[in-house]
Order: structure tokens, then C-alpha cells, then sequence
């Protein structure tokens, strides 16, 4: 949803900078320039064949002869000096241009270059000046370019395929510079570059070859444009001014959204793209927002409504948007002016922070209208009902039965989606509208701003400031554990996976007061996917504070995620476990706080789960890796008497810690400890336990009695009862009405009972067939084979003393073998 910001309305501030910006009239760059592979002109010179291109020596050589050398004005005066131009020069009136194709091509340079000014292409046209020739060593010292005829407001310089190297042009424009490059890579390639007569240029030294190239003045036509180039210095100086003023009256999550004039694809929106007044706009903002110290970007504005669809009567399936039910702001696909995709996520905003708000508002509001929603809504619904929306789905839908689907073709709408559900409930109506805009705020707020929907986009942030080499980068690493505060409310997973990349940015830093903030702010959002982060960040933050820590981390998940508690342990003691620092620490307030809690997590485990799920043992298992960890941390240690009180506790909780699947599988995670009377205890439970129930092959069912429930005591729930212990009885017919047919069905489905069942619908009522089947046959053999498996599992891995069991183990393998 949108929320109001009425202090934009009342902003004097935010008021100048919407004047100052919409003064931005004029578009385009002191400079444009490019390539295009185009046909060549037809050029010839009197006394010469036409060019050929790349124009050769001999060619060369004939223009030069029939050329002059270029002077150049001084004040009034005109003057030869090749110590400041070395060029030659042949009149216009002494060559001629021609060709069809050449016209075409030329008239596309003209409108690129008029799109890059920023000039009207129809008032634009190109009157050609000279042909130029510039041997190796020929250059033209900075100078800037006279009024040659009334209208006169750039040059165009189109280069000519010739070999050589070196002669680029240099174009300045107060503190701004451009090197163009004027040689084409092949035969038929064309280079140009336009700028305005008030710009500053040059000509590098000629390093090689020849450069020979077209000039041409550019005139524009019955217009006010000044001929000077584009100059927002004045504006941009006062916007950073507001800008600043505006920093004190703003809250910590406003920005400013500046609409753009021209639309963007998603894929081609950036700072390089933006065209004609956009870009002014944009530049102008860039510099401004660097001054004033405001992060810029351009991101695509999405504005969504979903309300009451209401049929207009013009035509069968045309609807009106009636009654707005939610509307929603949101900018996405940010990027910085350097290019950079800033990954934000959906970044929410209000209306009024559109400085051009009067574009999603219409005059007339009806208040009595809006009684179910809030003013702010109705305002912003109503406006967008003047746009056309990119997308617009309608869905009608019966509180009955889905009666047919049909899609609408409408008449009018092009972006218009129905989905007709006939019935006799409402419908609605969700429409999407999508601009282009550039976005700022003040860059101090970003981290707040940024995290205000997705705390993940904030992090982001950071790594990529770190990654430039931002010199703030580390002031806001300091402040990521602020995103971690109880006031905030995102997902839970959501929490956990930003924090191992903030642990990762600060720890990068070295910044060991931001790992101690981080770590205490996350310890309600610690999961099992961080513990390498947070042994990194602990080795940072230091043995004093992981004293305190630890025990807070382990008290508050050990019941909430023990494995994620288990394999931490592990982790610490396999690092730290070895110096005399940490070793303390990991005795008493890692291993001592696990198991003075340890039955008890074990036990919420088993509650936790439903206790008429099938799948109870293995829903409440630890996994294999996590029971090895535990283990392994005290045995890493030497704490063997705490290993084996550890084992017991293990041991008193077998739907937690399984012996047939569990224990092998974390056996093979403590070889390394197969020595210790730890190991030796778990491994005789399990082998004890796998030989009492598959140390020969299960039986086949000599009878059709199955395993019995009592039911609910009703008559219907005897007769099942006394139909599953029935030896011989393989069907049974329930001819009973749908309640008692769902109930009888849904205790045989419930308790899992080895029966089948089908409805016959034959008569009134209809008839619940019951066949047995042998599914507890087939689950006894799956389980019989992967009782084999753990148990030639364990023989890989006996402890010297239990030969007599392993004996055992042996001979239960070999049966299996023989009955297959």
C-alpha cells in the first residue's frame, strides 16, 4: 500500500526543485559523435577520378596537390601558421559530393547528430564548409569555431576511410572533455562527431598516414535555440542547494521521483540511454546529487490497483475500475549513473514524492465514494484512471462452480487481459502502470531507505560500496546490525540469509566493533547456513565477547534449531579447539551449555511433532551429521565423560536419534574417535538393535489378518475392526451414505491400514468397497533391505572389543544373501 507524505505538499524546497528542473527545456550534449557502415560518397575533384575508399596514396597525393593551406583567425585578422594549424584545405565549390546512397546515409548522421545536440532534426540542416587533408604530423591547436552563417550553432566533422593512425578530435565544454576517435575499422565505415560553435577543440598530431575529412556547419532554422551549447551550470548549482536545504526537513525513508518524458524497456534503461530532455534532466541531477551528496539512480516506477470490476453496459466484457480495494508503489530495477545494477529489490514510495504528482491526479476526488478506504488511495486511484494502463486483468468468479472460461477479445484496450468466470459473485479488476524515472535521496539514508521492504538489498549495498572502494563503505558497515533490531519484521529465512553476508562484510573490513553488534543483534535469526560466518566473525570480535555470547546463542536455538547448535559446536572446537584461549570457552560455555539443555531440546523436538503423522520418527530425526557433530565437539575436546553422558541422553531419545538409521550414519562422521568408549556405546546399541529385528529375511503373510484400530467405537468401526483381524476375508462392502463412507475411509487413511478403497456407484447409497492389500509385506521388505544396508554399514566400522557382535552382523549379511 501507498502511504500519505503530506510534508512534500507543503515543501517549499520540493516546490523549487520541480520549477527548477521543469526549466530544463533544452536537451542533448555539447558533443555527439559515431560510427555507421554506410556507402561512400561519390567524390570527385576536378583533374581526378572519383575517391576510391579507403582513398589510396596516389589519391592522396592529387587532393594535396589541388589543395591550399588552411589559416586560421585571429581577432580580425586571418593567418597561416603551421605552428598552430597544419592542415590543407579545398574549397567546397571545387568538389563535388554525390551518390543516392550517400544521401540516405548522410541523412541519418544529420538526425544523430541533431538527437545528440538536442536540436529539432526538421529545423536542422548541414551546409558543407570545406574538405580537409591533414598529412602525418598535421594537427590544430585548441581553438573554437566562428558564426559562419546566420543560424550557424555547430560543427560537423565526417572523416573519410584512410589510412593512418592518430589525428583524433578533443572537444571541451567547461569541465567536461571528449576524445572521439575519427577512424573507421573497415573500408566502408563513416566517423562523426558534432559539437557546439562555443566548444572548445582540438586536432591531435596526425601519428601516421593522412586524415581527410568533410566539415560541415550546422544551421538551425526559424528557432529561438541559442546557439551555445547546452549550459545548466546555473541550475545545477541551485538544485544541490536545495537539495542540501531539503535534507533537514526530509525523514529518513522520503525520495524524490522525477518522471521521465520518453519510455524505457526494463533491459534498455540507463544513464547512457536516456534521450533528448531526459537526459538533460539527468545530467543535471547527476551533478547536483554528487554536490549535495545524494545517491541517484533509474529505476522503473510500478503502480498497481486492484479493485471492484463493474460492467460500463457499452459492450459485453467492458468493465470500470468501481471500488479500490489495495494499490501499491514501487520502484525496481534501480541503476547508478556509472551503470552499476543496484540489487534493492522493490524499493515502496508515495505520490507525493512524484514531483510531477499532477500527472497521476485528476480535479475531481468524490469523498463520499471513498468511505472504505483511506484518502490517499482514492486520490491516486482516481488519477490513474486518466492513463492507460500497461496491463489490466479482470476476473469474475462464482461462490458456486466454475462454469466456463473465456478470453475477451476487447475492442480498444490493446494491454487488456479478462478472465470471465460466469457466476453470481463480483469481480475484480487489477491494472499495472509502468514509467521510467530517476530516483534520489540522501545518500546517508540508504541503508535505512533501501532496507525498508528487503533487508537483503541493504547488504547488497554495503558489498557493493566495499567493491568500489567507496571510503564510506565502512560507515555503513557499521551500521548493518541496526537491520537486525526487534522493531524489525521480515521473514525469518529472510533474516538468516542476509546475516551470513553481513558477517561476511564486516569480517572483509576487519571491523571487529560491527562483528560484535552484528552478531548480539542476530542471535533470535541464527540458522545453521551461518556457522562458518560466525566463526569468522567470533575469531574477530575475540575471546572476551564469546565468553557472553555463546551461551546467550545456544540458550535462545537450542531448542528452536539444535542441529544448527550441534554443528556450530563442532565447527568451534574443530578451529579454536586446540588453543588454551578458546579451549575454555568451548568447555564450559559451548559443551556445558548443550548438555545441560540437551534432553530438553531433544524432547520439544519429539513434541513438536503431530503425534498421529506416519512419518513421526523421521519428521522428529536429527540428521546424521548433525548427531556426529554433537558428539565430536565433546570428543574433540577430550571430554569423554561428557561424551558418554551425552550418549545416554542420545539414547534415551530414539525418535530423535534412530539406532537403525541415525547412529550408523553418524558413526561413519566420528571414526576418527572410533576408539573411545562413546563410539563403542552407540555402536553396540544400533547393531543390537538392527540384529533384534532383521537378522533374517521377514516372513510371507500366511493369512489376510492385518493390523486392527478400534475406531471410534460405532458400529461401522466393529465392523472394520473385525474385517481387518478376519484371516480369510479379503473384501468387505460398506453400503452406507457419503458421511459414513468419508468416516470409515478416513480412519483406514489416518492410520495407514493395509486396505484399499473405492466407491461403487451403483444404487442408493452407494457403496464403499474395501480390498486388503499387502503393503505392510512390502514395507517390511524395503525396510528389511536397508536394515542389511546399515547393518554391513556398522560391520565396516567395528570397535576392537564387539568381534562376537560383529560375528553376529556377519551371519545376518550372509542370510540375506542366501534367501535372494
Amino acid at each position: 500500500m501507498c502511504y500519505e507524505k503530506d510534508h512534500f505538499a507543503s515543501s517549499p524546497r520540493i516546490a523549487e526543485l520541480k520549477r527548477l528542473l521543469t526549466s530544463i527545456d533544452r536537451p542533448g550534449d555539447y558533443c555527439a559523435y559515431g560510427k555507421i557502415l554506410a556507402p561512400m560518397p561519390v567524390l570527385t575533384v576536378a583533374g581526378m577520378d572519383a575517391l576510391s575508399f579507403p582513398i589510396p596514396v596516389d589519391q592522396v597525393k592529387g587532393l594535396i596537390a589541388r589543395s591550399c593551406r588552411s589559416p586560421f583567425g585571429k581577432g580580425a585578422e586571418t593567418l597561416l601558421d603551421r605552428k598552430v594549424r597544419d592542415s590543407r584545405e579545398i574549397a567546397p565549390g571545387e568538389f563535388r559530393l554525390e551518390g543516392a546512397g550517400w544521401d540516405e546515409a548522410f541523412a541519418g548522421i544529420l538526425g544523430a547528430a541533431a538527437d545528440g545536440l538536442g536540436c529539432p532534426r526538421e529545423r536542422l540542416s548541414a551546409q558543407l564548409y570545406k574538405l580537409l587533408i591533414y598529412e602525418p604530423g598535421g594537427f590544430f591547436l585548441p581553438h573554437r569555431d566562428t558564426e559562419k552563417t546566420d543560424g550557424m550553432v555547430a560543427t560537423l566533422v565526417v572523416a573519410l576511410p584512410v589510412r593512418g593512425s592518430g589525428g583524433e578530435i578533443i572537444v571541451r565544454h567547461r569541465e567536461r572533455e571528449t576524445v572521439v576517435d575519427m577512424r573507421g575499422n573497415e573500408p566502408s565505415e563513416i566517423a562523426w562527431a558534432a559539437f557546439y560553435a562555443d566548444c572548445e577543440h582540438e586536432i591531435r598530431p596526425v601519428l601516421d598516414g593522412n586524415r581527410i575529412v568533410l566539415v560541415y556547419n550546422l544551421v538551425l532554422s526559424n528557432g529561438a535555440l541559442s546557439p551555445l551549447a547546452p549550459d545548466f551550470g546555473a541550475t545545477t548549482a541551485r538544485v544541490a542547494d536545495e537539495l542540501s536545504a531539503w535534507r533537514g526537513e526530509s525523514r529518513s525513508d522520503d525520495k524524490i521521483v522525477w518522471l521521465l518524458d520518453h519510455d524505457y524497456s526494463e533491459a534498455g534503461l540507463s544513464f547512457d540511454s536516456l534521450k533528448n530532455i531526459d537526459a538533460s534532466v539527468a545530467r543535471v541531477l547527476a551533478e547536483a546529487s554528487q554536490a549535495a551528496g545524494y545517491s541517484l539512480y533509474a529505476s522503473t516506477v510500478t503502480i498497481g490497483e486492484i479493485g471492484e470490476a463493474l460492467y460500463d453496459g457499452e459492450y459485453e466484457g467492458s468493465y470500470d475500475m468501481g471500488e479500490i480495494f489495495e494499490y501499491s508503489c514501487v520502484l525496481e530495477h534501480l541503476i547508478a549513473p556509472d551503470g552499476t545494477v543496484a540489487n534493492f529489490g522493490k524499493i515502496r514510495f508515495s505520490r507525493e514524492e512524484v514531483l510531477q504528482a499532477e500527472a497521476l491526479e485528476v480535479p475531481r476526488i468524490d469523498e463520499n465514494a471513498k468511505t472504505d478506504i483511506g484518502r490517499e488511495e482514492a486520490l491516486q486511484a482516481e488519477a490513474l484512471e486518466e492513463l492507460h494502463p500497461e496491463d489490466e486483468h479482470i476476473e469474475e468468479w462464482t461462490v458456486n462452480a466454475l462454469d466456463d472460461t473465456t478470453l475477451l477479445d476487447v475492442p480498444g484496450r490493446e494491454n487488456e487481459h479478462i478472465e470471465e468466470w460466469t457466476g453470481n459473485a463480483g469481480a475484480t479488476m487489477e491494472r499495472t502502470y509502468r514509467f521510467a524515472a530517476l530516483v534520489l535521496w540522501p545518500r546517508e539514508n540508504s541503508l535505512e531507505l533501501i532496507a525498508s521492504d528487503d533487508i537483503r538489498g541493504a547488504v547488497g549495498y554495503v558489498e557493493t560500496l566495499i567493491e568500489r572502494g567507496d571510503p564510506e563503505a565502512r560507515a555503513f558497515a557499521s551500521r548493518l546490525h541496526e537491520m537486525w533490531s526487534p522493531g524489525r519484521r521480515y521473514p525469518p529465512h529472510i533474516m538468516g540469509e542476509s546475516l551470513g553476508a553481513a558477517l561476511r562484510v564486516v569480517v572483509g573490513l576487519e571491523d571487529a566493533s560491527s562483528a560484535r553488534l552484528l552478531l548480539s543483534s542476530a542471535v533470535a535469526h541464527y540458522r545453521n547456513e551461518e556457522n562458518g560466518d560466525i566463526r569468522a566473525a567470533l575469531l574477530l570480535a575475540g575471546t572476551d565477547f564469546a565468553r557472553d555470547f555463546l551461551p546467550e546463542l545456544i540458550g535462545v536455538n537450542l531448542l528452536k534449531c539444535p542441529e544448527a547448535v550441534f554443528n556450530l559446536a563442532a565447527e568451534l572446537c574443530r578451529a579454536f579447539g586446540e588453543e588454551p584461549r578458546w579451549k575454555e570457552i568451548l568447555t564450559d560455555r559451548v559443551c556445558g551449555s548443550i548438555l545441560s539443555g540437551l534432553s530438553g531440546s531433544l524432547a520439544r523436538k519429539e513434541e513438536s511433532v503431530s503425534s498421529w503423522s506416519w512419518g513421526l520418527g523421521r519428521d522428529a530425526e536429527l540428521s546424521p551429521e548433525a548427531a556426529g557433530n554433537l558428539l565430536a565437539a565433546f570428543l574433540r575436546l577430550g571430554l569423554s565423560e561428557d561424551a558418554e553422558r551425552t550418549v545416554s541422553v542420545l539414547l534415551d531419545h530414539p525418535v530423535c536419534v534412530s539406532p537403525d538409521r541415525v547412529i550408523p550414519r553418524a558413526l561413519e562422521e566420528l571414526l576418527e574417535f572410533a576408539r573411545t568408549e562413546s563410539f563403542r556405546v552407540l555402536w553396540k546399541r544400533s547393531a543390537e538393535f538392527l540384529l533384534e529385528r532383521s537378522s533374517s529375511p521377514p516372513r510371507p503373510p500366511g493369512d489376510w489378518k492385518i493390523v486392527s484400530v478400534a475406531g471410534c467405537g460405532c458400529g461401522n468401526c466393529d465392523a472394520l475392526r473385525e474385517f481387518c483381524e478376519d484371516p480369510v476375508a479379503m473384501e468387505h462392502r460398506f453400503k452406507v451414505n457419503q458421511s459414513i463412507r468419508d468416516h470409515i475411509s478416513g480412519i483406514i487413511r489416518r492410520h495407514d491400514l493395509d486396505i484399499t478403497c473405492s466407491t461403487e456407484a451403483k444404487g442408493r447409497p452407494y457403496t464403499l468397497m474395501c480390498r486388503k492389500n499387502r503393503s505392510a509385506q512390502k514395507r517390511s521388505l524395503k525396510r528389511y533391505e536397508e536394515d542389511i544396508t546399515e547393518i554391513k554399514r556398522l560391520a565396516a566400522m567395528v570397535p576392537g572389543p564387539e568381534t562376537k557382535t560383529l560375528d553376529h552382523l556377519n551371519d545376518a549379511v550372509a542370510r540375506h544373501g542366501s534367501c535372494r
